[in-house]
């Protein structure tokens, strides 16, 4: 391909943008550096030195986002760090860099964060500010979804339970991209022949399901919402979901008190 070939030819232009004094400058020469695996040896450490002093949140996601592309496990302890990063932005960046780069134990407290924070900003997805990430044209929701889906074949059950408090902390219209996620998770690709007992369904599988019947009353409102649970042969209507759900414990009662959620996570209510 001749463009590819000509725009590969400036790569060791494109690294020295790096350090522009311009942020967009910047994160535009990390995102095509992304898109050149053949010349990762040069990219990766340009890229590494920007993160070392970059300041802007959606600059230094890029970067991380970019390198995680680019590089591979031998990676990760250069990445995980960024975990802790008082940005939400950078710590989604760093959980997507490290599933990027195979870096994520999950049976590990830093894999069990990353999962968090990919759970999280597909509930909630960060605002970057300026000058932007421009990865998946800017939808880190759709980013983060696409990393948990990478992660299913790997590690199904702490998925799901990502994804289960990424729901949990959701609010209209996050939780349409969320529930998506965990009825995958929960049910397969394909809507089952026969609607699971819900007494056959694994500890996991029963509290997303607790949690979806959970969910806010204004999403049911939404046509797609209910439409999308009958995909999967689940009852379209809170009710019937509640109904299929059973109570939480003999203590529950209707109405709010149902099931409620607390610290991202659900407990029975009282």
């Amino acid at each position: 391909m001749p463009a590819y070939d000509a725009v590969r030819r400036e790569v060791p232009g494109l690294c020295g943008l790096l350090h522009d004094r311009d942020p967009s400058v910047r994160a535009a020469a990390a995102h095509l550096l992304a898109w050149f695996p053949e010349e990762a040896a040069h990219a990766l450490p340009g890229l590494l030195r920007l993160l070392d002093h970059e300041a802007l949140p959606a600059v230094a996601a890029t970067a991380l986002v970019a390198a995680g592309l680019l590089g591979d496990a031998a990676l990760a302890g250069r990445l995980k760090p960024f975990l802790a990063a008082e940005e939400q932005t950078v710590r989604w960046a760093a959980a997507t860099a490290l599933v990027r780069v195979r870096g994520m134990d999950v049976e590990t407290a830093v894999g069990a964060v990353a999962l968090g924070e990919l759970a999280a900003a597909e509930a909630e997805p960060p605002e970057p500010g300026p000058p932007g990430v421009p990865f998946h044209e800017g939808g880190l929701r759709g980013y983060a979804t696409a990393c948990l889906t990478e992660l299913t074949d790997l590690y199904p059950t702490e998925t799901l339970d990502a994804v289960t408090d990424g729901l949990a902390a959701a609010s209209v219209p996050a939780h349409f991209a969320v529930a998506r996620a965990g009825l995958r998770l929960a049910f397969g690709p394909e809507r089952p022949g026969v609607l699971p007992v819900f007494g056959d369904l694994d500890p996991r599988e029963q509290r997303f399901v607790r949690v979806l019947a959970s969910v806010e009353e204004d999403a049911w409102r939404w046509t797609g919402f209910p439409e999308m649970l009958r995909t999967w042969g689940l009852p379209g209507s809170r009710e019937g979901l509640r109904a299929y759900a059973g109570p939480p414990d003999t203590r529950a009662r209707s109405g709010r008190g149902w099931w409620v959620r607390a610290a991202g996570r659900c407990r029975p209510g009282s």
